[in-house]
């Protein structure tokens, strides 16, 4: 008899842990933690910006979206997902104020280390095509703002 999957079929865990979390946290303890998720997304969508970095955040969401760090070692320590010129970030139940003030400050660090690399200044790359040209901060579009 072959062993293969059943196509579609889906691990039988993941029902049973959620389960577990709604019976053990309840809805308002849930509640809570997204509550708390969105207001750690928004921190650091604010961060970024008062940074001068590209970044977006569409409401009632945990996911920030900004211009992709040019230090490969940088998004790899911090995980990030990357493609193109953008990258994103989750923002979980674990990641705490001082967790985003770290990012951002390390980011920061990393990006004005790069400018003296290049024996030149650092120019933002462009990702309105991504995120539209509200949410760019490179030279052409910031002045558009």
């Amino acid at each position: 008899m072959n062993s293969s999957t059943i196509i579609g079929s889906r691990c039988g865990h993941a029902p049973i842990f959620l389960w577990y979390a709604i019976k053990k946290k309840g809805s308002v303890g849930i509640q809570n933690e997204v509550e708390n998720c969105i207001a750690n997304a928004r921190y650091l969508h604010n961060r970024l910006s008062d940074a001068g970095i590209g970044e977006m955040l569409n409401e009632h969401s945990n996911i920030v979206v900004f211009e992709r760090p040019l230090d490969h070692e940088f998004s790899r320590r911090w995980n990030l997902a990357c493609h193109g010129n953008i990258a994103h970030v989750v923002v979980m139940q674990h990641v705490i104020i001082q967790m985003l003030d770290s990012f951002v400050t390390e980011f920061l660090h990393k990006r004005s280390f790069s400018q003296f690399e290049d024996y030149g200044s650092f120019q933002p790359l462009c990702i309105a095509e991504e995120v539209g040209a509200a949410n760019c901060s490179c030279s052409m579009h910031n002045l558009i703002s």
